[in-house]
């Protein structure tokens, strides 16, 4: 079976499932929402507005007071204003109630609140008559038991709708429960046999890229292996292509490192004899030669001890890359190693003009290692950094005794690396300032001894403002 048709059964299980899910949902959602609106539309705003009413009564009392004693007319349309408000409001509340109870006490409240104003309208006429005294007796008697029923019958108002928002919040959650309860069987049950029957197909799928995708970073990192072809669909054509590719870049790769041992070893020896012949001359015949004579043996010793550098360097990497270069393993004291290669190319940082810092944080820094490969390491790593920092710039080396590993860092305040190159520069012949000199072998040579000792490194850069490139090694070697 193609992989499309069975993608497509797969799928179209799953969707019947998830459509029969969803309609039964959102049948079940209406009623929800239906529950919740109501409380959101009705209940609500009508707690609010029962609050309010209640807070508004003690105010139409001390309102009613002070227009008493005062005798100020101001108070007194502000007392009638009021009164009008919370009539308004009282109104507003008639359409939001529901239950029988709410209804009673809301029609005890319309009552005690008409009865209130036609009170303090009493009293409003005998003060403008100058009758304070009946006024106030007013105020104490009819007024205020009237404002006092008014406020119990907006409290049992009160009470009547918290009830009813608390019995509208019960059904809702039921309601809540048995959508949830509903959905979820119902998903599993539908599901159930969706993911029985695509359950296989997707594990053979993943299974099947998850290892052609293992055997793709292998062949990243040079490991040429062939996988078993499994299935006869679309997997299994690529699985097939993909052993016809590693099958040929294994060959392209042994090739390639034939070629390169073979022709660093027939140009090293003729590169040996000029050299021997350019000392040879330069030690003999320098009485009887002018200048110019001198310059072109320096020139030849000098170019020929390049080649012969970078020959080396390729035998070297294909030595590492095969494993079988020799690593001598002994005890090191690497700050002594770090010291020695900082000696050495002292005189490089301060002719360019740089300030080369050595710290070290711990006081043990002994590991097991290959000397000669901990130099080459430690020459490379700040030579570069020397090499692509500007006069007036910095390079500071630091180690830190880690006590299971050693940490070694390099940064300078160089130039950086190109994002778009950070990815490659371990990668041989790869230079990421084009034009610069080298071979571009330094870095991967680095990367390869670190590894040979089990160690790792990373590098972090921002161009414009320098690289930061941390070795850890471990203490001792892991056992093969």
């Amino acid at each position: 079976m193609r992989l499309a048709t069975k993608m497509f059964a797969a799928s179209t299980l799953v969707i019947l499932a998830l459509v029969g899910v969803a309609a039964w949902s959102l049948r079940a959602v209406d009623h929800l929402v239906r529950a919740h609106r109501d409380i959101t539309d009705q209940s609500f705003p009508a707690l609010q507005l029962e609050v309010s009413l209640q807070e508004a009564v003690p105010r139409l009392l001390r309102l009613e007071a002070r227009y008493l004693v005062l005798g100020d007319r101001a108070y007194g349309d502000l007392l009638k204003e009021r009164a009008e408000r919370a009539a308004a409001d009282l109104e507003r509340l008639d359409v939001l109630l529901r239950s029988t109870a709410e209804q009673k006490s809301y029609r005890e409240a319309v009552v005690a609140l008409a009865t209130y104003q036609q009170h303090v309208n009493g009293e409003r006429a005998l003060l403008s008559r100058g009758k304070r005294a009946l006024a106030l007796r007013l105020s104490e008697g009819r007024a205020r038991s009237a404002a006092e029923r008014l406020d119990r019958a907006l409290t049992e108002l009160t009470e009547a709708t918290s009830a009813e928002v608390s019995r509208a919040q019960a059904v809702a959650r039921a309601l809540e429960r048995s959508t949830w309860t509903t959905v979820l069987v119902t998903l599993s049950g539908s599901l159930v046999v969706a993911i029985g029957v695509t359950g296989v197909v997707i594990f053979r799928l993943t299974r099947s890229v998850r290892r052609l995708s293992a055997a793709t970073r292998q062949v990243a990192d040079g490991n040429f292996r062939e996988l078993t072809v499994e299935t006869g669909d679309e997997i299994g054509e690529l699985t097939h292509a993909f052993n016809r590719m590693a099958e040929r870049l294994r060959e392209v790769e042994a090739l390639k490192q034939q070629f390169f041992s073979q022709i660093s070893h027939e140009i090293r020896n003729p590169l040996t004899a000029i050299r021997s012949a350019a000392e040879l001359l330069m030690k003999r015949g320098l009485q009887g030669r002018d200048a110019k004579e001198r310059q072109w043996l320096a020139s030849i010793d000098d170019s020929v001890n390049r080649l012969l550098s970078l020959v080396t360097r390729i035998l070297d990497l294909n030595r590492l890359r095969a494993g079988v270069f020799p690593l001598e393993r002994q005890p090191v004291a690497f700050d002594k190693v770090v010291a020695r290669a900082l000696d050495v190319l002292g005189a490089q940082a301060e002719q360019q003009g740089l300030l080369l810092e050595q710290t070290s944080t711990g006081a043990n820094f002994v590991i097991m290692a290959d000397e000669e490969g901990l130099t080459q390491v430690v020459l490379n790593l700040v030579g570069n950094a020397i090499k692509f920092t500007l006069p007036g710039g910095s390079v500071q080396v630091a180690m830190t005794d880690a006590t299971t590993h050693i940490e070694l860092v390099v940064r300078d305040t160089g130039s950086g690396i190109p994002a778009a190159d950070l990815p490659k520069i371990f990668e041989p012949y790869h230079q990421a300032h084009r034009g610069r000199k080298g071979s571009g072998l330094g870095l991967a040579i680095v990367k390869e001894l670190v590894g040979a000792h089990d160690g790792s490194i990373a590098v972090e850069s921002e161009e414009g403002k320098g690289t930061c490139i941390t070795v850890h090694l471990p203490r001792t070697a892991t056992p093969s």
